[in-house]
């Protein structure tokens, strides 16, 4: 004879915490709660070593030089602006004559680089940053100065303060006096953090939360300025060549401020990421290295070929590329 025996109060409570679909999703809850916790952990010590790598990379770019935006030549040449303000004074018309000083700036016609960089990795700790040495060498060629389109006359022009300018944006990366030639004649060169021209200089933020590249403007930009000792428009020469000896961190930018603008440049760095407003024409990438052409035109930026004083900057059309490290550990 069979007998039903029902079961009693606990064996229905395990019965029910076995087949409770409420209490599984519970749990379930509770283990990703309970996992969430590590996992917080290590994403907090990844930001914490993201912020730290971003530290070290500004620590070797203050003893070593950071990243560089050059500018290439621009011809600086002061005049001297007369008007002539009529009024009236005791039923007298008198004329006032107001002389103003100005400074007008040329770009050239024509702008080629040749660029060599020797990258290397500094070691601080467990991180790496990549810096280097490079050899630029650059050619301009100029039309002569037209004053003209102001109404300024050759004799208010002040040919011996003419100055060729080259903006640089970091100057502790100037590895040896910089070469400059014009013509047969040999110039020299004097560093300045005044050079009256805007640049822009290119911020890397990939090591931090936001991950980004940032414009920061370095008003009234850093270079080096020419004196080129003329003493009248006969004296104008319409090539130069300039070499600059560098050393950088991580990234180095060009601003095209020829009419016709032609950058190459080359390195024994495998992992190169160009960057900017203006990518190359032409590139090759591979494990021995990369090389790297840039061809730029005046309608591909946004900057006239000449200007007075303040009137505009060499912005938003700056390029280059940036030396990014093999499985960084962040």
């Amino acid at each position: 004879m069979e007998t039903n025996t029902t079961p009693n109060l606990i064996e229905r409570f395990n019965q029910w915490l076995t087949e409770s679909v409420m209490i599984k999703l519970f749990s379930i809850g509770i283990l990703i709660l309970i996992l969430m916790i590590p996992a917080s952990w290590i994403e907090s010590l990844i930001r914490e070593r993201q912020v730290r790598a971003a530290d070290v990379m500004n620590e070797v770019s203050e003893k070593w030089s950071g990243g560089q935006t050059l500018s290439g030549p621009v011809l600086v040449i002061p005049f001297t602006k007369v008007e002539i303000l009529k009024r009236w004074d005791n039923g007298k018309q008198m004329e006032d004559v107001i002389e103003t000083k100005h400074k007008a700036f040329f770009l050239p016609e024509n702008f080629n680089v040749t660029g060599k960089v020797k990258p290397q990795v500094l070691h601080r700790g467990i991180f790496d940053v990549a810096v280097y040495e490079s050899e630029i060498a650059m050619e301009a060629k100029f039309l002569p100065p037209d004053f003209s389109s102001w109404n300024i006359p050759d004799e208010q022009v002040q040919w011996n303060e003419a100055v060729l300018v080259n903006g640089i944006s970091d100057l502790r990366g100037i590895n040896a006096d910089p070469v400059i030639e014009s013509g047969a004649r040999k110039l020299h060169a004097e560093p300045s953090s005044n050079i009256g021209i805007d640049i822009n200089q290119i911020i890397n933020h990939s090591k931090n939360d936001d991950k980004h590249l940032e414009e920061v403007n370095v008003p009234p930009g850093n270079g080096i300025v020419v004196p080129l000792n003329w003493k009248s428009r006969e004296d104008f020469i319409d090539q130069f060549a300039i070499i600059l000896s560098l050393k950088g961190s991580e990234s180095i930018y060009f601003i095209p401020v020829g009419k016709s603008s032609q950058v190459n440049l080359s390195g024994p760095w495998s992992s190169p990421s160009f960057e900017g407003k203006l990518l190359p024409a032409d590139r090759t990438v591979d494990h021995t290295g990369f090389s790297a052409k840039w061809k730029i035109l005046s309608f591909n930026r946004p900057f006239s070929q000449q200007w007075i004083d303040r009137e505009q900057s060499l912005n938003g059309a700056e390029f280059g590329v940036r030396l990014l490290i093999h499985a960084d550990q962040y």
